[in-house]
């Protein structure tokens, strides 16, 4: 093949590849062309001004802060139901169309039309008339203001138009993130709680100074972050001793920024196994779940933290045990092996000072008893039954008394601290061993070294 052969095929070649790639761009915007011309509306989500539908009387408008319902009434919209229509456009499409007349209407449930939807983007408003599905029931006949062609399109279109305003407003009690509440005061039946959040922890700081139990202030809070109206009963009371909201059995207050007033929530009277309720926010008064305002109805009991150890068990390298005077010592050597040194040098039960040490980290309050008594005598505690104390690296890190038994609990206090709790009772046996429950006899340890 000589030169002259080899250029000639060469640009055959490339005649051959700019051929197939403009016939693969024309192809790509035929087809693009051909889509567009048959969608019902041309637009993105972020050109949308405005959407009103027709037989509700429902107007939304888009604005600085989000999608607002301006008719029939003022209220912040449901952010994804906007959406969710909206966003039908960029999908939806003329199914089938059909050459129709206005005589021709009535035939496709189009005179009268059944609902009619009206969206702005760019300042343009297309208009679009909905009537009957068809036959199968799984598109809608349609039709767009200035053309007289009758269309069929997805049911989305209907479903939207047969939505009531509750379905279309904003339903929330509070617009706000869990994480960004600070401060959660509770008044209820069982009293006043004053919670604040202090890094990933919630302290108690009324009616008594507590750490608060995590998981259960979090599922309060974070239940009010996402919790719904139920049904909006009145959207402006002239008055509200009807709905019980004058003097709310139940009120939450959040705060998310203490230099402003804040979130407030009322309930009120029960009806149909809901509440009524109102927040400072809101003006209109909406039911809510009566599962909801059982969980804003907590006790105190159940808003403490129940643990009565802190410490990671597996950092603890020296246990005393005193009780009935004598003293039993074991310490964790460097290879976390124990050993009893006192009263007498024994190898340790590792597996029974394991589980020991398990059942202290484990134990929980059953009962508060006292936040400070002026005197321990009427538990036991003045002189306690046991006192055991917890070391690392020669550091007392806790130290937990016993005192008398009342049925299956017995009173219980930490050494550095006045507050006096009931315990179930089994740690007592687990906190007051023998030398032969936690040392290894003689005879054992003389054949463990052979």
């Amino acid at each position: 093949m000589n030169y002259k052969t080899t250029l000639i095929l060469a640009l055959v070649l490339a005649i051959g590849i700019v051929s197939v790639v403009f016939l693969d761009k024309k192809e790509k915007k035929e087809t693009t062309s051909k889509e567009t011309s048959q969608k019902i509306i041309v637009m993105t989500e972020q050109e949308a001004e405005q959407v009103f539908l027709q037989p509700s009387g429902i107007r939304i408008v888009r604005q600085p802060d989000g999608w607002k319902i301006v008719e029939p009434i003022e209220t912040k919209a449901d952010e994804n139901t906007v959406r969710t229509l909206i966003n039908t456009f960029d999908w939806a499409k003329q199914e089938r169309v059909f050459a129709a007349q206005p005589s021709d209407y009535s035939t496709y449930g189009l005179d009268p039309y059944k609902g009619m939807l009206i969206i702005t983007h760019k300042g343009i408003s297309d208009t679009i008339y909905v009537g009957d599905k068809n036959v199968t029931g799984s598109l809608v006949y349609a039709r767009k203001a200035g053309s007289p062609d009758v269309f069929l399109a997805t049911t989305s279109l209907q479903s939207n138009l047969e939505k009531t305003l509750f379905d279309w407003r904003n339903k929330n009690i509070f617009s706000i993130q869990s994480t960004d509440v600070k401060k959660c005061v509770l008044n209820n039946p069982n009293g006043k709680f004053v919670l604040r959040r202090t890094g990933s922890d919630w302290l108690i700081n009324e009616p008594v100074q507590a750490l608060a139990e995590r998981t259960n202030v979090g599922q309060i809070v974070s239940r009010l972050s996402t919790e719904k109206a139920r049904a909006f009963v009145d959207e402006n009371p002239a008055s509200l001793t009807p709905f019980g909201l004058v003097r709310p059995k139940v009120q939450v207050e959040l705060v998310i920024d203490e230099n402003k007033d804040p979130l407030v929530l009322a309930i009120g009277n029960p009806v149909d196994g809901r509440y009524y309720a109102r927040t400072s926010e809101n003006p209109p008064v909406f039911t809510v779940d009566s599962s909801l305002v059982r969980l804003i109805s907590p006790t105190l009991f159940h808003l403490r933290d129940k643990r009565m150890v802190f410490f990671n068990q597996n950092e603890i390298d020296r246990i005393e045990f005193e009780h009935s005077g004598k003293i039993v010592v074991c310490t964790k050597d460097t290879s976390g092996a124990w050993n009893v040194v006192e009263p007498e040098a024994r190898q340790g039960k590792a597996w029974v000072i394991r589980d020991l040490l398990k059942n202290v980290t484990d134990l929980k309050v059953v009962e508060f008893v006292s936040e400070s008594s002026r005197s321990l005598q009427p538990y036991g505690l003045a002189v306690p039954k046991s006192r055991t104390r917890f070391y690392i690296h020669d550091v007392l890190v806790y130290e937990l008394l016993l005192g008398d038994i009342r049925n299956e609990l017995i009173y219980a206090k930490r050494g550095d601290e006045p507050r006096v709790v009931m315990i179930k009772k089994e740690i007592f046996s687990k906190l007051t061993p023998k030398l032969d429950d936690i040392g290894l006899p003689v005879s054992d340890q003389q054949a463990n070294t052979q």
